[in-house]
């Protein structure tokens, strides 16, 4: 039988055996009528005895005297009669004369709980008067369910006298049984009397004629006690008994079962009524049994309450406002009914609450179980589901959706566990604090903290130094070694300490005894991971051993057993932990000095310690003063430190294990931080000087050297690692006043990495990696001969397309000056360098905005490269293409008087020369044939300031545009315009009407007109260009040189003079002033701008 096997079978065994029909009719209600029922004959307090069957005046004189009878909301207690439309007196008001009354009600409660399934000589119930209730016409009470108004009470009984009415059924329902009890049927002869249980929902249809007179009464049990009813029942008893056998042999064979099992009940139960005293029909027989056969075989048996909760979205077909619906009680109910049903369930949450035993005794506020295998039925929540819900509440339709819905169940169930699993039952989850208080709590009995004890060393949580410090103290107080041994054994030794303190240790050898802790004792000492508790521990048993009362003899043998445990300890350092090192200090002081630290504890430290740990304990073996300076101590720093520098890598970034990971990117920390390298490298210098080793510094850079030459990342660790190392040693001074070996080599080697390109690849440069390359090559005079023998020759392989070059070749010429050519030196020169780098960037980088074309001429200015500067223009000019080419012409011969006031006139002119030319070539070109100036002169007479004339005007005079919409001006201004266009702009422009609503007009320039205007603006423009270009004849040659005059008198040149009148240019408005004939106009109907 598999594991999953065990479980199902149980429980299945049990389901079985729990659902076997009882030997008992019961139903959830009772109703009898009694036509010989005897008169009570009720007195009531100030009104007297009432006759029966009721009369008008009786009726009267009862509404009299009563109240409207409330109902519960929430935690209040309101009237509101469109829910309970009733009248009510009090008990203590009422008294029955007729001494025959009392064995009629005992008689009836009799009968009553032999329907009901009660067990009466079991339970001994009683009937209690709790109201009288008058019903009129209209009165009535919506669905809602009996509160247990008295401890015990498990049902209602309503005894309805004789009077004259019609309506008022009651309406009752439990599960998904239903029915309707009439007591109007001659319910002027008779009395009938109704009982159901207390959870059984009911409504009282509106009385629709007459008075309906009733008596309330609370059905009690008397007795706490269950019920001896095995003499039956056989059938259940069997089945019961077999599946408790069964779950007994698979514990003892070692087949996993369930834990404990919770069986759904058929009535639900209020907290007061929450023991088996209070159950009801069916679950009183089963659980009576039950517990008989379970007290037999060694189970135990409790009550709980189970809390089921849905969420989710309402379906209400838009209609249904927010409200909550509860079953109305008479003392606990609310304001409304709501049947709406879910759309959606988004979550469904179970959960057992108040956990008690048979007795109603407190086991626990809660109880965690497995859905999936400890309950019955299986389909445990589906079953809570399907019934009724206790409580609801909707949001209301949301006008765009419907609102959230919730839904409350709360059932009662009966759990069963085997005692072996007593305590796993009783202390898990929230209970488990209660666990430990108990076992060292006196008044508990030994053997019940013993099992405890028991379940806590098995528990999840046995590891836990609560559950450690629990069973330790028990241990003590028990003088029970084997228990305490086991106990601290079951702990991760390598943080035993932390959980075991010296106290606890001590007081262990007191009590217990060395001998019988003493092998437990060791291993607690010589498994911790940390070497400062394992020395702490010691010390302090050290301290109490001296301080101790005990005999001579237990001081003796116990000091020397410390003693030899300190030995121990010094021979087994553990790997140190942050900030041990002033313990490996004191270890020193107290044990011998420098030369046991050096024989002793640095071999250790030495395999375990790593390289930032081994540099701080060496300034502070240094700094310390109870350690005398001597030759050896000095040995013992220098040492320290160079085992420090052989253990690190110099990593540019943290290996993946020990990055912190950031779930998302604005997680992650602002500041930078420094490279691990760095900062151990800068660590290490410190420590040098610090402890006056600085001629250690070579070997920190020989190892450097060799990690970059093994290196995957070389080019990363030399910008994050031995850049800012290098800046550190010349802010330290330990470079710059003295020479220091292999710092020479070391630059070599990532002067050759760091100017090496990868096959087929490129480099990057960046600002700040150029500036700390040469602030290295000047850090010693001896190594600025790295630059004409290695830097220059691998600038000069650079390849084409490599990032960052300008940065490059600016340097190496704002820098010229600090490298002298050695003697005897015939290799490539920095001018040539410097020249090929620029072409290199010209050749790689397209222009792709003015800004960026000013820039990089501004760098290539910079470094003199005026051949280069030429080319630049040419290859930027022919491949921009962000904007037209004369503007981009024009920006920079806009912004060359900047840059030939910076350069000088004479290194711009190449440039200046070039760009001037091209914008005379292809901007300006070759003045036009035509001349627009006759046109401008006959328009110039136009004097009309309208609106539309102006804009007209404007367009022709001042816009080097081909065509002018005038949009929707309407006939007559469009008729004005056109009057003013045939008399002055003829030679201009055309127009066209545009027939829209209201009519427009376009505006379009001769060809003949609009090239010589266009040119003339063109002109305009070039004469500015030159004015900004140079404020002196002189330096414009200059600038212009053999293109000075042919530009110049083009620029320079005046208009044409306009054609004197009659001739045959001569087309002015007074040579226009008579009419002419009507020009044919074409429309454009529908035309638009």
């Amino acid at each position: 039988m598999s594991d999953a096997q065990g479980e199902t079978d149980i429980r299945a065994e049990l389901q079985v055996a729990l659902e076997t029909k009882l030997d008992f009719s019961g139903s959830f209600s009772y109703k009898q009528d009694f036509p010989s029922a005897p008169n009570p004959s009720i007195t009531i307090k100030d009104i007297g005895l009432v006759g029966l069957p009721l009369s008008q005046r009786d009726a009267a004189a009862i509404k009299s005297v009563a109240e409207q009878a409330p109902f519960g909301k929430g935690e209040r207690t309101i009237v509101d009669k469109t829910v309970r439309d009733t009248w009510e007196i009090d008990a203590k008001l009422i008294e029955f004369e007729n001494p025959t009354w009392k064995g009629f009600m005992a008689e009836t409660v009799i009968s009553a709980c032999k329907v009901l399934g009660v067990n009466y000589q079991a339970s001994q119930p009683r009937s209690e008067l709790y109201k009288l209730l008058l019903y009129e016409t209209g009165s009535h009470f919506l669905p809602h369910v009996d509160t247990e108004k008295a401890d015990g009470m498990f049902a209602t009984i309503i005894v309805v006298l004789p009077s004259k009415f019609t309506g008022g059924e009651a309406h009752l329902s439990h599960g998904g049984l239903s029915k309707v009890y009439d007591s109007s049927k001659d319910s002027v002869h008779q009395t009938t009397v109704m009982a159901w249980y207390t959870d059984v929902t009911h409504e009282i249809k509106p009385i629709t004629s007459g008075y309906r007179l009733a008596l309330a009464y609370n059905l009690v049990h008397t007795k706490q006690s269950l019920r001896p009813v095995l003499s039956s029942n056989n059938d259940f008893i069997d089945g019961v008994r077999n599946a408790l056998i069964s779950w007994n042999e698979c514990e003892e064979d070692g087949i996993p079962t369930p834990e404990k099992l919770v069986y759904l009940l058929d009535h639900k139960y209020s907290q007061a009524n929450l023991r088996a005293g209070a159950l009801k029909g069916a679950d009183d027989h089963k659980v009576s049994i039950l517990a008989a056969v379970a007290e037999e075989l060694g189970f135990n048996l409790g009550l709980a309450s189970v809390e089921f909760h849905l969420s989710g979205a309402g379906d209400d077909d838009c209609h249904y406002r927010p409200q909550r619906w509860d079953c109305y009680s008479d003392e606990d109910s609310d304001d409304g009914y709501n049947d709406v049903n879910f759309g959606e369930v988004s979550d469904r949450d179970v959960s057992i609450e108040t956990f008690v035993d048979l007795d109603g005794n407190h086991i626990a506020n809660s109880l965690e179980f497995d859905n999936e295998t400890e309950t019955i039925p299986s389909d445990f929540v589906e079953d809570i589901e399907s019934g009724p819900y206790d409580r609801q509440e909707y949001e209301g339709y949301m006008g765009n959706g419907a609102g959230s819905l919730d839904r409350w169940y709360r059932r009662t169930i009966l759990v069963i566990w085997p005692e072996c699993n007593d305590c796993e039952v009783r202390y898990a989850g929230s209970s488990f604090p209660l666990a430990l208080r108990k076992v060292n709590t006196a008044d508990v009995p030994l053997t019940e903290r013993s099992n405890i004890v028991s379940y806590l060393l098995r528990s999840s949580k046995h590891d836990s130094p609560e559950v450690a410090k629990t069973v330790t103290q028990f241990a003590s107080d028990t003088v029970d070694h084997e228990l305490w041994n086991r106990c601290v054994k079951g702990h991760d030794a390598s943080k035993s300490l932390t959980i075991f303190k010296g106290e606890d240790i001590f007081n262990a050898i007191l009590i217990l005894g060395l001998n019988n802790v003493k092998q437990t004792v060791e291993s607690l000492l010589q498994g911790d991971s940390s070497n400062q508790r394992r020395y702490d521990t010691l010390e302090y048993l050290q301290e109490q051993i001296e301080e101790s009362d005990e005999s001579p003899e237990f001081k003796k043998t116990t000091g020397s057993w410390i003693e030899e445990q300190v030995d121990v300890f010094l021979r087994t350092l553990k790997r140190p932990e942050k900030g041990e090192q002033a313990l490996y200090i004191q270890l020193a002081i107290n044990h011998g000095g420098v030369e046991f630290f050096r024989d002793s504890v640095f071999p250790q430290l030495k395999e375990h310690a790593w390289g930032s740990f081994l540099l701080s304990l060496a300034v502070d073996f240094h700094q310390n003063q109870q350690l005398p300076e001597c030759k050896a101590k000095k040995t013992v720093i220098q040492d320290i430190i160079t085992i420090a520098i052989s253990k690190v890598k110099f990593e540019a970034v943290k290996p993946k294990s020990q990055q912190a990971t950031f779930l998302y990117p604005y997680s992650r920390p602002n500041a930078v931080t420094e490279a691990p390298g760095f900062a151990f490298a800068k660590a290490a210098v410190l420590a040098c000087q610090s402890a006056r080793c600085t001629d250690l510094v070579p070997l920190l850079l020989e190892r450097l050297t060799r990690a970059l030459k093994i290196s995957d990342d070389a080019c990363q660790r030399i910008e994050l690692v031995v850049f800012p190392l290098l800046d550190f040693l010349r802010e330290r001074k330990i470079v710059g006043e003295q020479t220091i070996p292999k710092l020479e080599k070391l630059l070599e080697v990532i002067i050759n990495l760091y100017l090496t390109a990868p096959p087929s690849s490129v480099l990057s440069f960046t600002q700040p990696t150029v500036d700390a390359l040469f602030r290295a090559l000047s850090l010693q005079d001896n190594i600025k001969s790295l630059f004409f023998r290695i830097v220059l020759p691998k600038l000069s392989q650079v390849p084409s397309g490599s990032k960052g070059l300008e940065v490059v070749f600016r340097k190496l010429y704002d820098c010229r000056s600090q490298f002298h050519v050695p003697e005897g030196y015939s290799g490539i020169t920095i001018r040539v360098v410097i020249d090929g780098l620029v072409q290199k960037y010209i050749a790689s980088n397209a222009p792709y905005s003015t800004d960026r074309i000013l820039q990089d001429l501004k760098a290539i200015l910079h470094v003199r490269s005026h051949a280069a500067t030429v080319a630049y223009f040419n290859t930027s000019i022919v491949t921009f293409r962000t904007q037209p080419a004369y503007q981009c012409v024009e920006f920079l011969l806009n912004s060359m008087r900047t840059l030939i006031d910076h350069y000088g006139a004479e290194a711009l002119a190449p440039i200046t020369r070039s760009l001037m030319r091209h914008w005379f070539n292809n901007v300006l070109g070759k003045r036009p044939d035509s001349d627009c100036t006759p046109a401008l002169h006959s328009i110039s007479q136009w004097v009309c300031s309208c609106n539309h004339c102006t804009r007209a005007k404007h367009f022709l005079q001042t816009q080097i545009t081909k065509m002018i919409h005038m949009d929707r001006i309407g006939a007559p201004a469009r008729k004005h315009l056109e009057q003013k266009l045939d008399t002055y702009a003829q030679l201009a422009a055309t127009h066209v009407m545009v027939r829209t609503t209201p009519q427009g007009l376009t505006i379009t320039k001769h060809q003949h007109f609009l090239v010589p205007q266009s040119w003339n603006a063109t002109q305009t423009r070039g004469r500015t260009l030159l004015q900004g270009l140079s404020s002196t004849e002189k330096e414009l040659k200059l600038l212009l040189g053999d293109t000075y005059d042919t530009i110049t008198g083009v620029l320079r040149a005046t208009k044409r003079k306009i054609a004197p009148h009659g001739s045959q240019h001569g087309t002015g408005p007074s040579a226009l002033a008579a009419p002419r004939p009507a020009k044919k106009r074409r429309i454009v109907p529908g035309s638009s701008a």
